[in-house]
């Protein structure tokens, strides 16, 4: 089971999810995704539909990671 967390409400009741827009597949608008107080999804801020839920069933799964070596922030 996952931690919810809560935000500082008095700027906004949201954070991005993302760091570059994506296209959203339910309406094709960019958007860098938004995640809400005590929620787990990530949705459009255009059209609201989910990018991307996060269920509380416990299942096994893999995050990989690619080194950008185009990028000079990122270290070997």
């Amino acid at each position: 089971m996952s931690n919810l967390l809560k935000f500082d409400l008095k700027k906004r009741d949201f954070v991005r999810f993302f760091d570059e827009y994506v296209v959203c597949h339910w309406c094709d608008a960019q958007t860098r995704g938004r995640c809400y107080e005590q929620t787990q999804a990530v949705v459009c801020s255009k059209c609201n539909q989910p990018l991307f839920i996060v269920d509380d069933e416990e299942t096994a799964f893999g995050i990989s990671f690619e080194l950008d070596e185009d990028d000079p922030d990122a270290s070997a």
